[in-house]
């Protein structure tokens, strides 16, 4: 979309943008590596962007010995400690472990003492099932193994009743989505189950509508991320957002709303570059190190901050101020 109105304009010079995918696993250590030396060797790239499931640290370390930009998503804090000086993190683990756990938190003064993790099998779910469970101990509840069922799973009925068997006060869906959140409920109201649920961030609009109206009341009291932009205000009052919004669904014809919040750190590359008018790795890394202001995302605002917890004092990590 900048390409068709004439390109990203840096002063008064427009560059034509060059979007490079490359597939680098779960968390997969030499196919980061690969493929940031191809990206970096043979492609020509300059600026990273919007990586989900990179191995971080690797990242962080080849863009500081090669004085490239990274603005990413990761789940350690290690890639934003003082040892990385061209890594940032407009979006990341920071915040997604944060709001669940005061998610966690509120159950357990609910009453909560045990909880369980359930959500689909694959590498992004075992890894995310087991960031969700450590921030379930920090908050002081008993964590049971977690449970994963396949993708193409329909019936939900054995998963509810083993849940059941279980014995436990809160079941968290971490990252199923759609219809697997809509039959997994259905499923736990149909066995009798009484405790809490948190059914994670795959719900948009539509899909909470159809859950509400399959379980009726049985939805009350469940907390979750909301990842849909459609109902944040400063995101729907924005003509260049719903801009966005409205050409992924005339591409695509239904808009996804989960990998919505994850495009941040584009968001916050564009501000950096469209206030210092310049697109250089060192200068950029300079102007957002100094704490820039909030720049809107499709999930609302986001804020870089600095982390004196890590001996940390450039702002390189951040959050938007969106969630349950």
């Amino acid at each position: 979309m900048a390409n068709a109105q004439g390109g990203l304009k840096v002063g008064n010079q427009s560059y034509q943008l060059k979007w490079n995918v490359y597939d680098v696993g779960c968390q997969d250590t030499a196919e980061t590596q690969t493929a940031l030396q191809r990206a970096i060797l043979q492609d020509g790239v300059n600026i990273f962007v919007n990586d989900f499931g990179v191995a971080s640290r690797v990242a962080a370390d080849v863009c500081d010995k090669n004085r490239l930009l990274y603005a990413g998503v990761s789940w350690t804090d290690d890639v934003v400690s003082p040892k990385f000086q061209h890594y940032i993190r407009p979006i990341g683990g920071f915040f997604g472990r944060a709001m669940n756990y005061y998610i966690y938190d509120d159950y357990k003064q609910r009453g909560a003492k045990t909880y369980v993790g359930c959500t689909v099998d694959g590498d992004q779910g075992h890894y995310a099932a087991g960031l969700c469970a450590a921030t379930a101990k920090l908050v002081g509840l008993e964590t049971r193994p977690s449970i994963f069922f396949p993708g193409n799973t329909v019936d939900f009925s054995p998963i509810a009743t083993k849940i059941r068997s279980l014995n436990v006060d809160v079941v968290d869906l971490v990252q199923s989505t759609g219809e697997q959140v809509v039959n997994i409920v259905a499923a736990l109201k149909d066995a009798g189950w009484k405790g809490l649920i948190a059914p994670g961030p795959g719900l948009d609009t539509a899909t909470l509508a159809n859950l509400a109206q399959k379980v009726g009341n049985f939805v009350e009291g469940m907390e979750m991320l909301d990842f849909d932009p459609r109902q944040i205000p400063s995101t729907i009052q924005d003509p260049s957002m719903m801009s966005l919004i409205n050409a992924y669904t005339k591409e695509y014809g239904e808009f996804k709303t989960d990998g919505a919040f994850w495009t941040g750190p584009w968001f916050v590359l564009q501000g950096a570059i469209k206030a210092t008018n310049n697109v250089d790795a060192d200068v950029l890394k300079q102007y957002l190190g100094k704490g820039s202001p909030p720049v809107k995302t499709l999930a609302g605002y986001v804020q870089l901050f600095a982390r004196p917890d890590l001996k940390q004092n450039r702002a390189i990590d951040g959050a938007p101020g969106h969630g349950i």
